[in-house]
């Protein structure tokens, strides 16, 4: 019996795409094949990477049927995907312009405008794409994100709180407590849940403060790298990691994600709190002092590359290797450390100006914990980072920070500016266009040659 395209649909929902493509290409055979077979078996060669063959086959829809909205988006997300933004825009627009109902062609939209800079359209298209689709969360995200980018930061707080439905694993309460429902006369324990990267946690644990005086008993539960950082903190604020968490005392107890609390406090630009007020052992600043030895030369601490999986998604482009920094490293009263871990640090072996680092390198790179991280970077006279979580733990520790940011960095760095409310000792370097690291490196250099003239 032939295929006919309601079975062969049924296959491609079926999540079997290989023999979905089979089907497609058998019907593809026919005299006038429906659009619909050319659509979507263009996703499915887009999606397995063949996109030349994908966009062959857009186009091949285009020229029968002009009006075909699909054909014009799918060609869009395969331009988006290859970050030509400014070409995807306009087959978004075609797509939108035959079909104003379509959210996803509205949300991609948006999407690829906030790329090139055009926050303020992009904020439009995202409201689009919610109005036909309320339940879009992915748009509720991408709208928290550009309007805590404008520093619109009310909205933006609030829409974000849509990330536990676009992402239900984004955080891992403990299942025996109840949520807190935001009461401060509630006098039991209120448990901090950490949620997203090490970087998360260390910019949104100022908000303890504001917690204890409202009077509230509160326990934060982080990252393991970071508990040792934080158990200094202050005597009353318990600190938990998953090693200790049968200690918590359940009874009595709810929890919260901690980066719900801006919203809580209904933060805005002028009312930041300030960082958390993280302590370094005397006897850990004195071990890292004789490790490193005496400081000959101007001392830099580096960081150049984020978690690879955050890579892949939202923070895309926020890295940059280590060779970029060759043109700071020609200035001579300078010396390096590396403070790059696991991903990224094995461009050390291979780099051009390995004779800068310190002797001890091998052993500050065998440290994991962040605790010993902080000692280093005191014992340092400037850090230079990408949008890792060293740059929020160098703020947080108020030490010389130069931060490396993409054209349109996260929301929390906002735009144009070289200062950030979140932390008074960081610099900000952006790109003026997308992944072009030299300009940026270059205003380094010349801001690290004037720096090191003065400190002569």
């Amino acid at each position: 019996m032939a295929l006919d395209l309601a079975q062969v649909l049924q296959i491609h929902l079926a999540g079997d795409l290989a023999l979905a493509e089979k089907a497609y290409r058998y019907l593809l055979q026919e005299p006038n094949p429906d659009t619909l077979v050319l659509v979507n078996l263009a996703v499915i060669c887009s999606d397995s990477g063949r996109t030349e063959e994908a966009s062959a086959l857009l186009k091949r829809v285009l020229l029968t049927d002009p009006d075909c909205h699909d054909a014009y988006y799918n060609l869009g997300n395969i331009l988006q995907n290859q970050k030509k933004h400014n070409e995807a825009v306009d087959f978004y627009r075609q797509a939108i312009r035959l079909n104003k109902t379509f959210f996803q062609a509205h949300y991609n939209l948006g999407n690829s405008l906030l790329s090139l800079g055009n926050i303020v359209e992009a904020v439009f298209h995202y409201e689009e794409a919610l109005l036909y689709e309320p339940n879009h969360f992915n748009a509720h995200i991408n709208l928290a994100m550009a309007m805590l980018l404008l520093g619109q930061f009310e909205r933006g707080w609030n829409e974000y709180e849509y990330r536990f439905l676009a992402e239900p694993n984004i955080i891992s309460p403990p299942s025996s407590l109840e949520k807190w429902d935001e009461d401060f006369l509630f006098r039991g324990t209120l448990l901090l849940v950490y949620e997203q990267g090490l970087g998360d946690t260390i910019q949104f644990s100022r908000y303890l403060s504001n917690l204890k005086n409202k009077g509230m008993k509160v326990a934060l539960w982080l990252q393991k790298p970071l508990k040792k950082l934080f158990e200094g903190l202050d005597s009353e604020i318990f600190i938990y990691s998953a090693e200790n968490y049968a200690d918590l005392d359940l009874s009595n107890t709810r929890w919260f994600p901690l980066m719900s609390l801006p919203r809580l406090f209904k933060t805005n630009l002028q009312n930041i709190p300030s960082p958390t007020s993280l302590l370094v052992p005397l006897e850990r600043q004195q071990y890292w002092k004789a490790v490193l030895g005496s400081r000959s030369k101007f001392r830099i601490a580096l960081a150049w590359q984020g978690n690879p999986e955050q890579e892949k998604r939202k923070s895309r482009g926020r890295s940059f290797s280590l060779e970029s920094l060759a043109v700071l490293a020609k200035l001579a009263d300078v010396e390096f450390i590396s403070l790059q871990k696991l991903a990224g640090s094995e461009q050390l072996d291979h780099c051009s100006f390995r004779n800068k680092f310190i002797h001890s390198q091998q052993e500050i790179s065998q440290s994991m914990d962040f605790l010993d991280t902080a000692a280093i970077m005191q014992l340092c006279d400037l850090v230079i980072t990408s949008d890792t979580s060293i740059a929020h733990l160098a703020g947080t520790l108020n030490i010389k920070t130069w931060l490396a940011l993409k054209k349109i960095p996260e929301w929390r760095w906002l735009l144009e500016t070289d200062k950030t409310p979140w932390y008074s000792s960081l610099t900000l370097f952006r790109q003026s266009e997308d992944d072009n690291w030299d300009e940026v490196f270059m205003k380094m250099a010349l801001e690290l040659k004037n720096t090191l003239s003065v400190s002569v």
